[in-house]
């Protein structure tokens, strides 16, 4: 998988946000606004959810025990969902297919508080305020 990403030279190769390594955890960084180490001694996953995705994405462990599989490419990093261009189109798609919350957070505390927000009929201006209390912060997924 290293020879996927080769960050050693700077021609033409993928830039990541941290040199991939056969085994072991890397150093710590923060990713997706979380601080944490990538465990490389797992082996990585292929997304074949929404947007799916043909590169690998490493286990990513969290300072406070939480796990994520997090891409390292330097371009797929992404930032704050709700500041997104697509952020209000997905949240009114939500809003019409309720379902669909699910797909995008799961059963996350993120996802209990936009299920709620849908019930209780806000709107996207009211919500984006109010998902400042949460990390929302995802990777861009489509290759």
């Amino acid at each position: 998988m290293a020879d996927f990403f080769n960050t050693t030279t700077t021609d033409s190769k993928i830039k990541t946000i941290i040199p991939t390594q056969q085994f072991g955890f890397s150093d710590e960084l923060e990713v997706s606004g979380r601080k944490g180490r990538f465990n490389f001694s797992v082996p990585p996953k292929f997304d074949q959810g929404i947007g799916g995705g043909k590169s690998p994405m490493f286990k990513f462990m969290t300072d406070e025990g939480e796990v994520f599989f997090h891409r390292l490419e330097s371009d797929k990093q992404g930032s704050r969902w709700e500041d997104g261009k697509d952020a209000m189109m997905e949240f009114q798609q939500m809003q019409q297919n309720p379902q669909l919350v699910q797909q995008f957070w799961g059963n996350s505390p993120i996802g209990r508080f936009l299920e709620f927000a849908i019930q209780q009929d806000l709107s996207f201006d009211k919500v984006k305020p109010l998902l400042k209390n949460f990390n929302t912060h995802r990777q861009i997924s489509g290759d």
